[in-house]
């Protein structure tokens, strides 16, 4: 029993510095699958924007870092935002809803079925995309239109990942969609 002794205690010694690091990804680490994370909802906006065609267009999307609601302090998720105006020019004034009929046929073609409603969503390998209606009145009917990610943990990079987004974006030029760049870099955290 003496021979296995300090065995024992060496093994114990051993799983407890290895068990009393933080379970909690580096920054690094918590950079890295936050780009990881991007980057599908990223090519996923894309595809979806591209598939439009001339139902509806939009001058830009905005992809930013939120915390995510009512879960751990360092999950966040990535979001692609964007407003749809009608490129219905035929004199008849087509309602939010009508585009959005129209704008999710579009989706399907790119193989994303919406539901149905005001509210239409559709999911895939833990991507949602979403139409919804934007708030906004005018001359021509609106759809709100985003892409998002399910929440993951970034753990030492969630401040730094939030800071920098408090006060930009990741811009996705309508005019660059045949290119469809994807952000490779995260903006600089504000002073």
């Amino acid at each position: 029993m003496r021979r296995w002794l300090p065995a024992a205690v060496l093994l114990a010694v051993t799983m407890s510095a290895c068990s009393s690091g933080s379970d909690k990804p580096t920054e690094a680490d918590g950079k890295k699958t936050a780009n990881e994370t991007r980057r599908p909802v990223a090519e996923t906006y894309w595809r979806l924007y591209r598939s439009l065609d001339d139902a509806a267009f939009t001058t830009r999307g905005d992809g930013s870092f939120a915390r995510c609601e009512g879960d751990g302090q360092n999950l966040v998720r990535y979001t692609v935002r964007t407003i749809l105006d009608s490129r219905n020019s035929k004199g008849s004034k087509e309602t939010g809803e009508q585009l959005a009929t129209a704008v999710a046929t579009r989706f399907a073609s790119a193989g994303w079925q919406m539901s149905q409603g005001l509210h239409r969503t559709a999911t895939k390998n833990g991507i949602k995309a979403e139409l919804l209606p934007s708030g906004f009145s005018g001359d021509t009917a609106t759809v709100a239109f985003q892409v998002q990610s399910k929440c993951v943990d970034v753990g030492s990079a969630t401040d730094k990942l939030l800071d920098s987004y408090s006060s930009h974006t990741d811009i996705y030029d309508s005019a660059k969609k045949d290119a469809a760049p994807i952000p490779t870099t995260f903006p600089k955290p504000s002073v």
